[in-house]
């Protein structure tokens, strides 16, 4: 009977370290997925002041670091009394932007005509008052790097403001406190091209991986190998963004995939020379579950070089191109199929200040300005970096000019105007290349908007003055056209024919994979039904009138606009936080141009 007793006690001893065992793995396995949550800055401002001009702004900046999920900065105002009067809560206003320093105007004063405001990043702009209240700026998935933020007493209109006796008021100093949390994934596992993947999680839990996309990739493919789903669960969704974790709502790219689905992967475009993240959860209604799921996947990478220049002989002319790299645009589109030159700008600096220019190899080498040759079979591409602190707080400013056209007749030498015909859509954009498309547009995979940059027979030359360029690379695009455009018509069963031909190509290849789009149009093309679709954009390629130009650039920063200002201001550098800008600072009285 003892003896029985004891083997009792002893299988109930075992099934309770079971239990806490199987507990312990439980809380474990939640644990492993946790996302990493801190405060990691503080900053308080000195006194800020009342805005009048840019100069009365306090500048701060906080940093994000890489892998950051869920982002949370709160501002705080107070106010500190200096006499014996009670101090009354003011207005303050706050802008922040990543990249750079925010470009403002609160005063509702013009900018110069010239200024255009090209940015990827969102403005953020809140209203608040120095009574000790929080305010918050939530970011999920944000671009890591510096966040400026510019904050001061609002601005007031002089024609409304009350007029006090000096002495007879509190005196206040006014601060605000910055505060950033921020909640990090764990470091993701690395994707290497063409390497078997296996994720293993339980459900509603994300697992992240990232890949390094290098600049002589366009797109990229993953290929789902096997999945097997834990009971409950639904499916398995794969996300991807560039740059930063994705999130639920923050993506390019995601699709759910089935047990007995037969489609089994998902094509995304990339970014040259940036890190992309892959975030792969099981989804269910349930709530968390110790039993896993599983799959396995690859990565398959396709390049855009153009490799054989037989199929487009007039790239290989070295009169047109120099130093250069070729490669092709694509999308899933066959409008959209266009050979392209893309030239690696130098820096070439001066000690001053936000002075620099950027500027082709073999013009430095020469010492010399040498220019861009051009054809409407292609556009062309510079490509060039701001580097973050040293180089955003001056003017950037790209300048495009036709070459003057010589014609010699024996000895004698004289100027031609440029073809009426002929017309340039330049375009300029940070992070991601842009299209120019007929006839004033820029164009992205998944955008589209109005070129600042048109030249033409009338114009002299066309400016665009960029203040504070934000860092990162940044590219300036242009194309030219011959000023007569054959409406493309391509038929909607000729695009999904398209891009079932590339699908299927690019799942099935070994090697030449960058061939499977360019293969497929041309394939499609030649058939009756779908000839209509060989198009440079709007325009249908063939009949085409061809045309050639030459046009001379700068692409230079300065501090202010070209080193100066008006008459009425004077350029000034200053520096908040330990980051330095310079402004036009109004003499006079002057306020500026007033809307």
């Amino acid at each position: 009977m003892e003896k029985k007793k004891n083997e009792r006690m002893l299988w109930l001893a075992v099934l309770f370290v079971c239990f806490q065992l199987t507990a312990s793995f439980q809380n474990q396995l939640k644990a492993s997925f946790r996302y990493q949550s801190s405060i990691i800055s503080k900053t308080r401002t000195s006194v800020i002041h009342r805005y009048e001009t840019y100069r009365d702004i306090t500048l701060i900046h906080l940093y994000i670091p890489q892998h950051t999920l869920f982002a949370s900065f709160k501002f705080t105002g107070d106010e500190t009394r200096m006499s014996i009067f009670a101090c009354k809560p003011r207005d303050v206003s706050l802008y922040m932007k990543y990249g750079a320093p925010p470009v403002i105007n609160p005063d509702d004063s013009t900018f110069p005509k010239d200024f255009k405001n090209i940015t990827r990043s969102k403005l953020h702009h809140i209203e608040f008052m120095t009574d000790n209240k929080d305010q918050y700026i939530n970011l999920t998935s944000p671009y890591p790097g510096w966040y400026y933020v510019a904050v001061f007493l609002s601005y007031v209109n002089p024609k409304f403001s009350a007029i006090t006796q000096q002495g007879l008021g509190p005196s206040c100093y006014a601060n605000v406190e910055a505060l950033l949390y921020v909640e990090k994934i764990s470091n993701p596992l690395i994707v290497s091209e063409n390497h078997l993947m296996e994720v293993i999680s339980i459900s509603n839990t994300s697992r992240y991986f990232k890949t390094y996309i290098t600049d002589d990739y366009d797109h990229a493919l993953i290929q789902v190998e096997t999945i097997d789903l834990a009971p409950n669960v639904e499916s398995m969704k794969i996300r991807i963004d560039v740059g930063k974790p994705s999130s639920q709502n923050t993506f390019i790219a995601a699709k759910s995939f089935y047990s007995n689905s037969n489609d089994t992967s998902i094509t995304f475009w990339t970014v040259p020379g940036s890190w992309h993240y892959i975030e792969i959860v099981f989804e269910s209604e349930k709530e968390l579950s110790s039993i896993s799921s599983k799959a396995t996947f690859r990565l398959k990478r396709f390049s855009n070089l153009i490799e054989n220049l037989d199929e487009y002989q007039f790239l290989s002319n070295k009169a047109y191109f120099n130093n250069s790299i070729t490669k092709i645009y694509r999308n899933r589109s066959l409008s959209t199929l266009i050979p392209y030159k893309q030239y690696a700008l130098v820096r070439d600096g001066l000690s001053d200040t936000f002075t620099f220019s950027f500027v082709l190899e073999s013009e430095m080498q020469h010492n010399t300005i040498i220019p861009v040759n051009m054809t409407n079979d292609h556009f062309s591409a510079f490509k060039f970096s701001i580097r973050d602190g040293t180089e955003i707080g001056g003017t950037l400013q790209f300048i495009m000019a036709f070459k003057p056209r010589l014609r010699r007749i024996d000895k004698a030498v004289s100027f031609e105007s440029e073809p009426k015909s002929n017309v340039i859509v330049a375009c300029l954009s940070r992070y991601v290349m842009e299209l120019p498309v007929w006839p004033n547009k820029c164009v992205t995979r998944n955008s589209e908007r109005t070129s600042e940059l048109i030249l033409n027979s009338t114009v002299e030359n066309s400016t665009i003055l960029v203040p504070y360029p934000e860092l990162g690379t940044w590219y300036a695009t242009f194309k030219l056209f011959c000023h007569n455009c054959s409406s493309c018509n391509c038929p909607e069963n000729c695009q999904d024919s398209f891009n079932a031909c590339v699908d299927a190509c690019e799942l099935d290849c070994d090697i030449s994979c960058q061939d499977c789009i360019t293969n497929c149009s041309r394939a499609l093309i030649e058939t009756e039904e779908c000839k209509g679709c060989d198009c440079d954009g709007p325009c249908l390629r063939k009949g085409a009138p061809s045309c050639n130009s030459s046009i001379v650039y700068d692409i230079s920063s300065r501090q202010c606009i070209s080193g100066q200002c008006s008459p009425n201001g004077l350029c000034r550098f200053m520096v908040s936080d330990g980051v330095v800008f310079s402004t036009c600072n109004c003499i006079n009285k002057y306020r500026g141009k007033l809307h």
